[in-house]
């Protein structure tokens, strides 16, 4: 662990560290067949997590971290300390705007003359203001996969109910407040349980899954606004005191590993034999593993030699 530790230190994985890099990929592997990209489930989170991600959510104006990649909260003597990190260093701009979200929803818990949504309105406004391009990117890509899926053609009324539903939302563009709470609704709209099937029934789900998680995106900030403020009203006391820090300046780190595809390989049929041994009763699984072949093993080392892959944690995740 120390000398992978050490490893990470310098930005790199050794190459000369077989051992290490073998255990790495065994842990990439296992992260994707246990929790892959396209499932959709999720960890439980307390409404304490809810809230902070909230946070993040609603500070991150720019996409890939740049401004803010999580909040953190510290109980200290006299109040909640809440602590802001970036991808880089921490702007002004965004510890200033965390604390005007703070101080608004200090004067709704302590005023009960204030009303609940007229916060969430004025929270989710001063939101898409600063999150404008990132809104207008989400639109975007949203509007290349409705276009595709429509030019394929709906099969059954309910593929013509959902793209009715799409195209209502990207009519919104002149207004992204109105937009994002189209997006908020459609989820609970019975077209949107037809576009989870479409996920998991179509035989070219891409397109619909990409649908989905830009319907998520935009309707993220409807729903950060929304349950900030009900954390203000059921929990009034968490905002009687309270502080903003930031976590010192996070520099970049390549992750550009020169690691040999037999070391990849090697890793693959560890966790192979893994999970024949302790899935037996889950055959599936190990069957769709597989033996890696040779080209999958060259995309998955190719993208992380490239001297420019930076993964970049950000609140969106």
């Amino acid at each position: 662990m120390d000398a992978l530790l050490h490893s990470y230190g310098t930005g790199q994985l050794n190459s000369t560290s077989g051992d290490i890099a073998t255990l790495f990929y065994e842990a990439v592997i296992l992260i994707s067949i246990l929790r892959p990209s396209s499932s959709h489930s999720r960890v439980p989170r307390s409404s304490w997590h809810m809230f902070l991600d909230d946070l993040s959510w609603l500070c991150d104006t720019q996409s890939g971290g740049k401004t803010v990649t999580s909040v953190g909260a510290e109980q200290i003597s006299h109040a909640v300390r809440f602590w802001i990190s970036a991808n880089g260093r921490v702007k002004p701009k965004s510890l200033n705007y965390l604390e005007w979200i703070l101080s608004e929803l200090q004067k709704l818990a302590c005023d009960p003359k204030l009303v609940a949504g007229d916060v969430e309105v004025q929270i989710l406004d001063a939101a898409i203001r600063s999150s404008h391009e990132r809104v207008g990117d989400y639109l975007r890509k949203l509007k290349i996969h409705v276009e595709k899926v429509a030019n394929q053609g709906a099969c059954v009324e309910e593929d013509v109910e959902l793209l009715d539903d799409l195209h209502a939302i990207l009519e919104k563009r002149g207004d992204f407040r109105d937009l994002c709470k189209s997006a908020y609704c459609l989820r609970y709209r019975p077209s949107y349980r037809s576009l989870k099937q479409k996920i998991t029934q179509d035989p070219d789900p891409e397109s619909w899954a990409y649908i989905r998680h830009y319907i998520g995106r935009l309707a993220s900030w409807p729903g950060a606004s929304k349950r900030v403020v009900e954390m203000a009203k059921t929990s009034p006391h968490l905002f009687e005191g309270y502080e903003v820090a930031f976590v010192g300046q996070n520099l970049k780190s390549s992750s550009w590993v020169p690691v040999q595809t037999e070391e990849f390989q090697n890793a693959m049929d560890n966790v192979r034999q893994s999970l024949h041994e302790r899935l037996l009763d889950r055959g599936s699984m190990v069957t769709g593993l597989g033996a890696a072949s040779a080209a999958s093993i060259a995309v998955f080392l190719e993208k992380r030699r490239h001297h420019k892959f930076i993964p970049a944690v950000h609140a969106e995740i």
